[in-house]
């Protein structure tokens, strides 16, 4: 499964909002077929003083729930392995 997590942006100091960046997300379902594991990776680098580089990579791990999987939940990470920055996120999802 892939996708992005978008639009994203932060805020320092409660009125100004600086663009982030996008989150590109490449995950494999489980043999269990309930939970998935993969990669995160910056598919875009805005700059300022919180973005991450261009290179940021990470991990994605996450499940779905209820009887048939209308709903997943799952926790992410971003890093520039180079100790000037990370993140760490979540995310939930419903059909």
């Amino acid at each position: 499964m892939t996708g992005t997590l978008s639009n994203m942006s932060t805020n320092t100091n409660g009125t100004t909002f600086t663009p982030w960046n996008t989150v590109a997300l490449s995950a494999t379902i489980g043999a269990s077929r309930n939970t998935f594991s993969g990669t995160t990776t910056a598919a875009s680098a805005p700059g300022g003083a919180y973005g991450l580089n261009a290179n940021a990579t990470g991990h994605i791990d996450g499940a779905f729930y209820r009887p048939n999987g209308q709903e997943l939940g799952a926790i992410w990470s971003l890093s520039n392995h180079d100790n000037t920055g990370s993140a760490l996120g979540e995310l939930a999802a419903k059909q």
